[in-house]
């Protein structure tokens, strides 16, 4: 598991342009398989991390 550390603004943009295949974020709007890349491999995985945050231990 990768250790928590900051993460600023301009590398989450590298890490989505990059996990997406895009150049640009704007892609994302017109992109349908950009769209569920983004899905598949980010926005589920954290909704899934976020959800287990809120639940008793």
């Amino acid at each position: 598991m990768v250790p928590p550390r900051e993460v600023d603004i301009d590398t989450a943009a590298a890490f989505i342009r990059t996990v997406c295949e895009i150049e640009s974020r704007r892609e994302l709007a017109t992109d349908i398989e950009a769209q569920q890349r983004f899905h598949k491999f980010l926005r589920r995985p954290f909704l899934a991390w976020r959800d287990k945050q809120h639940q008793p231990a």
